[in-house]
């Protein structure tokens, strides 16, 4: 048992089962869960509470095992009219109609004309009102008004030819909150402005929405043209220095190059990219465009004139390329010159570009020559110096030197290879014999230690190769004041750092001469100042 009729959502009503006595069955309860919801646990009684409007069975079952026994009960679920509301006041669009909606759940309707159905169609502006009753008794009651609204004007345009390979723009009129377009190829489904790429005849429809949900609808057709083609050669390349001749050809009613020339040809002569726009009769406009590859002719370089050295060759270089002319009709790499002249070449790229380049082998240099003396000669313990005559820019002596000039103290021939400033290369040979000299030692008699820088020092003249060497100078007194072992030094006329009067000394001076018997001698020495 329980309410069949039921006008609150918001209240829990009770169903219970009524048994015999002595019957302890436990009900079985069933129910649709969209409609209901249980608000505390199921037993022999139920507390539902009830989500929507409309009609619902709740059923109760026993099982008693050879017997099922059923009950059920429909509730019949009705809003209250406190909680129904036609809505806010609303408008209606120029010639369409709107459906005011009182909703279901109620028992009875009521509308200001007198129809009796849950909704109200209507097309005019106005006040429109609804009574309503529920089958617990309830009335309730809403007012709506409606009012008029403007839509702007939707106009594409008139229908249009469109060129193929061109673009179409379309462009809607403000006052909408949305564009929905339909159509082929277009860029854009939504906004006030698109534009299509025709490749048919075919048409655009705009659906245009305002604020207030007021619709337009507009449809431009259009019709197709095929634009007369222009062509420009396939992409190409020359040799710099050329010019290439781009003509697009007549027929058309404009011409527009990329360097804003208007003439059908233009002389092309750099390396780049070169497109036409021309316009035939009809108006379509149609587009070319060619890659011009401008090649570096051969920088061919044999060089700067120069002379050659007598006796000698040089081998001229033309650089790589793909082939070879020269003057003499050779076709190699390289061409080997030994006398005065012009020579040039010819030469070739891989892209067929040709350049030529010369040089002149002015005059033959004569060789470098008798820069050295033919003999000499040097004394065993001496030095002498060799050097050429004039001067060069490069030095290669026999010993391995490459001074200009080398010192020896050894018999035997000896040769020069020198380099001229214009590079060429001669050689000359000198012979050096032994001389015989005069071997041994010479002691001074006077020196005179003033500071002219003549006869200031009192030292052993020496003539052969020392190989041991001892000279020594007393005083009156026999006092021992200066000694050396090197042969070539001497004593200054100072004694501990202070200058001796004038005065005789004496010296000894013990010695070994390579080829001689050692030796001994002694004197005396007179200092003057």
């Amino acid at each position: 048992s329980g309410p069949v009729d039921l006008c609150d959502l918001s209240k829990t009503f009770h169903f219970e089962t009524l048994r015999n006595a002595g019957c302890d069955l436990k009900p079985i309860w069933s129910f649709d869960t969209s409609f209901v919801s249980v608000s505390r646990p199921i037993d022999d009684t139920l507390d539902l509470q009830f989500k929507k409007t409309g009609s619902t069975w709740i059923v109760a079952q026993l099982n008693a095992g050879c017997k099922i026994y059923y009950d059920s009960l429909l509730v019949n679920v009705q809003a209250q009219p406190a909680q129904f509301s036609l809505g806010a006041d609303t408008v209606v669009c120029p010639g369409a109609t709107l459906e005011l909606k009182a909703g279901n759940g109620f028992t009875s309707y009521r509308w200001n004309d007198g129809s009796t159905a849950e909704s109200l169609i209507v097309s005019t502006p106005g006040k429109y009102y609804v009574d309503v009753r529920n089958s617990c008794g309830d009335v309730g009651s809403d007012t709506i008004v409606v009012t008029s609204t403007t839509v702007p004007s939707l106009e594409l345009g008139n229908n249009t030819v469109a060129c193929i390979g061109d673009t179409l723009q379309l462009l809607a009129p403000p006052g909408f909150a949305t564009y929905d377009w339909t159509g082929p190829a277009l860029n854009s489904l939504t906004g006030p402005a698109v534009f299509i790429l025709p490749q048919a005849d075919g048409d655009v429809s705009l659906v245009a929405t305002t604020s207030q949900g007021c619709k337009a609808v507009d449809t431009l057709f259009y019709t197709t043209r095929i634009p007369t083609p222009v062509s420009l050669p396939a992409d190409t390349g020359f040799c710099a220095g050329n010019t290439l001749l781009l003509d697009a050809g007549g027929g058309f009613s404009s011409y527009r190059w990329n360097d804003g020339s208007t003439s059908p040809s233009i002389a092309a002569a750099t390396q780049g990219f070169y497109s036409i726009e021309v316009t035939d009769a009809n108006g379509c406009h149609a587009r070319d465009t060619l890659q011009l590859l401008v090649y570096d002719l051969p920088a061919v370089n044999l060089g700067a004139d120069f002379d050659l050295c007598k006796d000698s060759d040089k081998q001229l270089d033309a650089g790589v390329y793909v082939s070879y002319n020269w003057q003499d009709g050779s076709t190699s790499r390289y061409l080997t010159v030994a006398e005065p002249g012009t020579y040039w070449v010819r030469v070739q790229s891989q892209q067929l570009c040709v350049n030529t380049d010369s040089l002149v082998i002015r005059s033959i240099i004569p060789l470098p020559a008798n820069f050295l003396n033919a003999l000499d000669s040097v004394c065993s313990y001496d030095h002498i110096s060799i050097k050429p005559t004039g001067n060069y820019s490069g030095y290669n002596w026999s010993t391995g030197a490459s001074s200009s000039a080398i010192s020896i103290n050894q018999p035997g021939t000896y040769t020069l290879t020198v380099t001229d400033a214009a590079g060429c290369k001669g050689s000359d040979t000198i012979v050096i014999v032994p001389k015989t000299c005069y071997t041994g030692i010479y002691m001074p008699t006077v020196f005179t230690p003033n500071g002219d820088g003549i006869n200031d020092v009192f030292k052993a003249g020496v003539w052969g190769n020392v190989l041991q060497y001892k000279l020594q100078v007393f005083n009156r007194w026999g006092q021992l004041i200066y000694q050396t072992t090197d042969a070539s030094k001497g004593w200054d006329g100072r004694v501990n750092g202070v200058l001796a009067d004038g005065n005789v000394f004496v010296w000894q001076c013990t010695y070994n001469i390579e080829g001689q018997q050692p030796g001994y001698l002694k004197g005396t020495v007179n200092l003057i100042r």
